[in-house]
């Protein structure tokens, strides 16, 4: 019989809340504080040695409107966090309902009978009432890992409205609005109104013995005239006392719109299945990993940096994380054959062995059979490619094969994807023999990765070509294979969405009238992802960039 493992020693740590005021409500932020406490119970230091040891502190808050929430998950990214000199903080993470601080500590990391302290300020909480959890947990090398949840309680004295919320944050005119809701909460409140669209009331509430009305789910399920922004106003009275709150709440209708923020401009679009939308925003020059539930509305910092010579590399979501593989979808510098993952639960990053395909820039990347798929591209001398490959991932790695040579021509910046059930398998079209070369204007399938069928037709208007595709982006859409692009005709650029009628091997086409930034006429890079039954795209070409290293266009948002 093996000898079982000898158990860890316990780590000699406790974790105290030593003071905490939690007002619920807006304008607290300079009164609002925790102080934590983390002391060393023994006379002897904690330390680590040796290669491979470390030591790690992590502070995790629940995020959300819920009473376990200390504040929601914009008030807590703007939480400010004080800590020991010689402790080391990372860049903040946030998941799903729980934003994370953690720290590397020193050595020793406690001296003897030493304690620590952590203080949060400067932070709003408008969430519900109740005993908000904070998760403190230590992993030191040569002792078990330490855990802990302590409690802080929110308190809500002042007759106010907590918050007044719509979720979602926005209402689609052709969309099933019964899945629309408002929240609310207030403080000391005899009743409440709910008012619509003209100062419409809409519902009357009355408070019970505690003072406090929580608001029920308020389902969108009345007709009323359309505006381009829908207000609500929620109305609070206690004997004299009023308070009143509007909320705006965007409405989107079929066609074109512009999601507007300061983050920088879009480099990556990957859709997490359906939970989340992951982004990877480039300003001044410095790469951010965002993500967001409602992506025309708000999105939330996941991550302070991308890994070097990835800003702009193809983006897939497989096994439960977010890949980015091989160099720039549109840089000619951005070329090599790393892989990295991303994972959201853990907030960390992780660099796989590189790819044992040649480095390139310009390829795609589509998951098609849960394999990871990488054809095309161009290489550090400048030569495009057609070489096929797949990825399996088995026993938390990596193993990479190659299918083959396609048929079609070597290229890079071009269009493709994976269409599965009955029309299970692989699409290209369009791209460049080169960087900044004569657009190519033909269509592959594949069902297999290594033989590939040219079809019969590419995109037209009229039976005429609709002209030379300088960028185009691939995805299917309820079924039907649906391809965007900037088409070339002289010195007249414009932009189509094309579906294709498979069964009669013919094109329906629609003129985009305000679409995506064509980037002046030149090749670029065009990349779309749904989430949630909306389209979102991004324009990419590294050459049109300001003095601050922004690219120009934004991200665009389409109703179907």
């Amino acid at each position: 019989m093996a000898d079982q493992a000898t158990p860890l020693p316990s780590l000699p740590i406790t974790c105290t809340v030593v003071d905490a005021k939690v007002d619920l409500g807006p304008g607290y932020a300079g009164t609002n504080t925790i102080v934590l406490r983390i002391t060393n119970t023994t006379a002897q230091p904690i330390t680590f040695s040796g290669p491979g040891t470390k030591g790690e502190l992590t502070l995790s808050i629940s995020t959300g409107n819920g009473p376990d929430n200390l504040a929601t998950l914009e008030d807590s990214v703007k939480l400010k966090i004080e800590y020991p000199k010689l402790w080391q903080l990372n860049p903040l993470t946030t998941t799903q309902g729980q934003a994370t601080w953690s720290f590397r500590l020193p050595k020793p990391a406690f001296q003897a009978n030493e304690y620590q302290q952590l203080t949060l300020s400067k932070f709003e909480s408008k969430v519900d009432p109740g005993q908000a959890k904070i998760t403190i947990s230590a992993k030191i090398s040569g002792y078990a890992e330490y855990k802990q949840t302590l409690s802080v309680e929110k308190k809500a004295e002042q007759f106010s409205i907590l918050y007044f919320t719509a979720d979602p944050p926005y209402l689609i005119t052709d969309a099933d609005k019964k899945h629309f809701r408002l929240r609310w909460n207030t403080v000391k409140a005899q009743r409440a109104a709910l008012y619509g669209f003209n100062r419409a009331k809409l519902e009357e509430f009355h408070s019970g013995s505690a003072g406090c009305i929580s608001g029920k789910p308020y389902v969108y399920d009345k007709e009323r005239p359309w505006a381009p922004t829908t207000t609500y106003e929620l109305e609070i009275i206690d004997g004299e006392k009023t308070e009143r709150v509007a909320l705006s709440v965007p409405v989107l209708s079929p066609g074109w719109h512009t999601v507007s923020f300061d983050y920088g401009y879009p480099a990556v679009l990957c859709n997490m299945n359906d939970q989340e939308l992951y982004g990877i925003f480039v300003k001044e020059g410095k790469g951010r990993l965002y993500s967001s539930t409602y992506p025309y509305a708000t999105w939330q910092l996941k991550h302070e940096h991308v890994p070097d010579g990835m800003l702009t590399s193809p983006a897939v979501y497989w096994q439960n994380a977010l890949w980015l593989i091989g160099g720039g979808a549109a840089d000619p510098k951005l070329r090599n054959n790393h892989v990295w993952s991303y994972d959201g639960r853990t907030g960390k990053w992780q660099q796989h062995d590189q790819a044992p395909w040649t480095p390139r820039m310009g390829h795609a990347c589509v998951i098609f059979r849960d394999e990871l798929w990488v054809f095309g591209g161009n290489d550090e001398t400048g030569t495009s490619m057609n070489d096929v490959w797949k990825a399996t991932w088995t026993e938390n790695k990596l193993t990479w094969k190659q299918v083959g040579h396609a048929d079609w021509t070597s290229r890079c910046m071009f269009a493709a994807t994976a269409c599965g059930g009955p029309r299970d398998r692989l699409w290209l079209y369009g791209g460049l023999t080169e960087p900044f070369s004569n657009p190519l204007d033909d269509m592959w399938s594949s069902e297999d990765g290594k033989t590939w069928v040219q079809y019969a037709t590419t995109p037209r208007e009229n039976n005429n070509p609709a002209g030379k595709p300088i960028a185009a982006a691939l995805m299917v859409i309820k079924e039907k294979l649906t391809l965007f692009g900037s088409f070339r005709s002289g010195t007249t650029v414009k932009q189509k969405k094309f579906i294709l009628q498979e069964g009669q091997n013919v094109w329906k086409s629609d003129e985009v009238p305000t679409g995506w930034d064509d980037q002046g006429g030149n090749t670029f890079s065009l990349a779309a992802v749904q989430y949630k039954g909306l389209i979102f795209l991004r324009s990419l070409d590294y050459r049109t960039r300001r003095k601050n290293d922004d690219v120009v266009p934004s991200l665009y948002l389409h109703v179907p």
